[in-house]
């Protein structure tokens, strides 16, 4: 007998193409499912993690990715820019001995570098400050609202810990933009023979001018499965 759930993704897919007129909507509906997803996921992720794996989260935002994980007894390395976020994040993660805060963007080079707080959700602190860049180039950021914080280079700190831990287990960004040259820099490189998992959220609709460099990365993806990069986080 059938199961009356066969083809409901596909069902549910159908429908949101047909629901153009209410965009909102359709955006609520597929993060919906992307954190559905995501969830699961990490839930999976987690429960095969102990003190011998290492987790980079890169805009750890408020800790919620860091806090899901801590509990398995992981080492991991937390990045947050922001300096709203930042507060936050040291009074949720702060205590936890496995967790080792970075007040620094991670970018290509070590050095400063300028974030941008969000032009979105104005009246909603934690969905603006979830939008920092540091990336001029977005069609959401508020030029006014910039601040001078520390930059780290991914590809050295990825391999000071490879050096001292053997592999990474988790790499996880979502860092609003920054991921495209990050990526790019690092598919030039053996980095992901190293790194078990790598979880990325991409930010495609608010950087039209890094279309056909957003296509590369997927494209890199999906030629190279081994590699195990993720470019459908949350």
């Amino acid at each position: 007998m059938k199961n009356e759930t066969d083809g409901g993704e596909d069902r549910i897919g159908t429908y949101l193409d047909r629901i153009d007129a209410d965009r909102p909507l359709r955006r609520a509906i597929r993060r919906a499912q992307k954190v559905a997803r995501a969830e699961g996921i990490l839930d999976g992720l987690r429960a095969a993690m102990g003190p011998t794996s290492v987790f980079v989260d890169c805009g750890a935002h408020y800790g919620e990715t860091t806090l899901a994980v801590a509990d398995s007894g992981a080492q991991i390395h937390s990045f947050e820019p922001d300096p709203a976020n930042w507060l936050h994040l040291t009074a949720a993660c702060g205590h936890l001995p496995n967790v080792t805060l970075h007040n620094a963007a991670v970018a290509k080079e070590d050095g400063s570098i300028t974030i941008y707080g969000s032009s979105r959700y104005a009246d909603k602190e934690s969905w603006r400050s979830s939008g920092s860049s540091t990336i001029a180039d977005n069609t959401s950021i508020n030029q006014s609202d910039a601040h001078e914080v520390r930059a780290i280079s991914l590809l050295g700190f990825l391999r000071h810990l490879i050096e001292k831990h053997g592999r990474i287990t988790i790499l996880k960004m979502d860092i609003e933009g920054a991921e495209v040259e990050i990526l790019e820099q690092l598919i030039a490189t053996d980095i992901f023979n190293h790194i078990n998992l790598t979880l990325v959220e991409t930010h495609r609709w608010l950087f039209p001018n890094m279309r056909d460099r957003y296509a590369a990365l997927y494209d890199f993806a999906d030629k190279n499965p081994d590699r195990n990069l993720y470019l459908q986080w949350i």
